[in-house]
């Protein structure tokens, strides 16, 4: 079973002379986002059916202050292991992790990873996903496709950036680096703000592509709002295939990811360091697959 730990003032120290609990430590940045909240599911399952260990998940709300409290957190409970999914803040600085190492807690990264830390991560190919996505884009004839993320110093970002550019590449077309927009936060909200901003600047635009599927959702409401017509005048696309893609008022292009084979092989590589004291060698990269939906067509051509 998973359950959601709350922040209490504890001392570190707490309880560390005993042995650890058969608990493993999940942090999240954005539990409000499905693709997250199916990766607590698949995860804590998994955990509890093959392992028999319970995990105890909490949010970092995208935050490196947070992140750390809950390290501390996790180093007071005791827990056996801990399995991380970074946040999207360009802060460089995570040494608070090394805490970890000092308590002899295994740990390793999901969906993405920390660069500037020698840990075992897996994650879905982001660069092969967003070259799958933007090659179909440019087939279709678009050649300003808006990219809406996060920094691009996060490797969320510049992974697909590298497979944007790569798409570009292929085809000898410039790309045109405005065009890659730092929403700050990887939210309905900034997206929606965004593309409404695109739009009243009447920046010439042939496709949006965006981070995830919520802010998908959002530049499509925006979109819908300003009486902008989908795939028509403008095509959409999100990343994720979360439900929320197949159930809107537009079907949304998608990438997906095999979430339950990452979480599954997230799970294995931690008790793998845990039972041999060994640190997991290298990483795994899972194919991901472009899901065509309504919300994409080939550019028209005004006569």
């Amino acid at each position: 079973m998973a359950r959601k730990m709350g922040y209490t003032p504890n001392a570190m120290a707490k309880g560390l002379s005993k042995s650890k609990s058969n608990n493993i430590g999940l942090i999240l940045p954005d539990i409000s986002n499905p693709y997250y909240g199916n990766l607590a599911k698949y995860i804590s399952v998994y955990t509890e059916n093959q392992y028999n260990y319970n995990t105890i998940f909490a949010n970092s709300n995208d935050n490196l202050h947070t992140e750390e409290k809950i390290i501390e957190n996790f180093i007071s409970e005791r827990v056996g292991g801990v399995i991380i999914a970074p946040i999207t803040d360009k802060s460089k600085d995570h040494s608070y992790i090394k805490k970890l190492e000092r308590y002899n807690i295994c740990y390793s990264f999901v969906t993405a990873y920390y660069p500037d830390f020698k840990a075992p991560y897996i994650m879905s190919d982001l660069e092969d996903g967003s070259y799958q996505l933007v090659s179909y884009l440019l087939d279709l004839g678009h050649r300003n496709i808006y990219f809406l993320a996060t920094s691009p110093e996060v490797v969320p970002t510049f992974t697909r950036i590298r497979g944007y550019e790569k798409a570009y590449a292929e085809r000898n077309i410039l790309v045109d680096s405005s065009m890659f927009l730092d929403c700050k936060v990887a939210n309905f909200e900034q997206a929606y703000t965004t593309t409404q901003q695109l739009i009243l600047s009447k920046t010439n635009i042939d496709a949006i592509i965006t981070m995830n599927d919520i802010m998908a959702l959002g530049a499509l409401r925006a979109c819908i709002e300003h009486k902008v017509n989908i795939p028509e005048e403008l095509s959409v696309a999100g990343y994720d295939n979360v439900i929320f893609s197949t159930v809107s008022t537009i079907a949304i292009t998608t990438v997906n990811q095999d979430l339950e084979r990452i979480s599954r092989g997230a799970v294995d590589m931690l008790f793998d360091m845990m039972k041999t004291g060994q640190e997991y060698e290298g990483a795994i990269l899972i194919q991901p697959e472009l899901i065509i939906r309504r919300s994409t067509a080939r550019k028209q051509i005004l006569k």
